[in-house]
């Protein structure tokens, strides 16, 4: 049950990077006279990792910036409690407090 939300994204990723190799790029490719683009990308074996590895990237962008994103943000100005202390009372050393 953990698993399905993240196995879903992968099925939809696919699903919707297959329609684009294989039927938008190559039109849009056909439309502007590019070669390298008029075939599908999956279906040459020579450059079928080229697509696989920019749909790794894209899946795996996503994830890193909504795992990453919430420590960007700035530290409040108005807290009840001081940003190190904080840290401190949930074991980050001084080099780790969020705000310095």
């Amino acid at each position: 049950m953990f698993f399905i939300p993240y196995v879903l994204a992968l099925l939809v990723i696919g699903y919707v990077f297959s329609y684009l190799f294989n039927f938008s790029l190559p039109a849009i490719g056909q439309a502007l006279g590019i070669e390298a683009l008029s075939a599908s990308l999956l279906a040459d074996p020579e450059r079928a990792w080229l697509g696989i590895v920019v749909m790794t990237v894209w899946q795996g962008a996503a994830f890193t910036i909504i795992i990453t994103s919430p420590g960007c943000r700035p530290c409040p100005a108005s807290s009840t409690r001081p940003p190190r202390s904080t840290a401190r009372a949930d074991g980050a050393s001084s080099g780790a407090s969020p705000c310095r």
